[in-house]
């Protein structure tokens, strides 16, 4: 996919469609993926901490579920939500255009304006 007017979405879909593979893998196993599931598509266990363990895990996208000894990962109710997300290029556009500097800007700490 070429985002040619959209320069900000073209540096974030790397990211973007790697996500994308670990929830549709995820959804192709029946909705839980082994590790080894995961591993495939993030390439190594480094980037596999740093993906699905530091990201996705910790902000409770992805939950780990232990079945007879084994360790599958589930999607929970926020992953579904940012799966659903992560599908709609309507929305991944506006989030380009609106940029991650001014996200940063935003003060979370108050309530957002009406």
């Amino acid at each position: 996919m070429v985002f040619k007017e959209e320069p900000k979405m073209a540096r974030i879909w790397p990211t973007v469609a790697r996500f994308l593979r670990i929830f549709d893998e995820i959804d192709r196993r029946g909705g839980k993926a082994l590790k080894w599931d995961l591993l495939k598509i993030v390439g190594s266990e480094a980037a596999f901490d740093r993906l699905i363990a530091d990201l996705l895990i910790k902000n409770k996208l992805l939950a780990v579920v232990e079945e007879s000894r084994r360790k599958f990962y589930t999607k929970t109710e926020d992953g579904q939500l940012f799966h659903r997300t992560l599908k709609n290029d309507l929305l991944l556009k506006t989030w380009a255009r609106i940029g991650v500097k001014k996200i940063r800007r935003w003060p979370f700490e108050r309530e957002p304006p009406e």
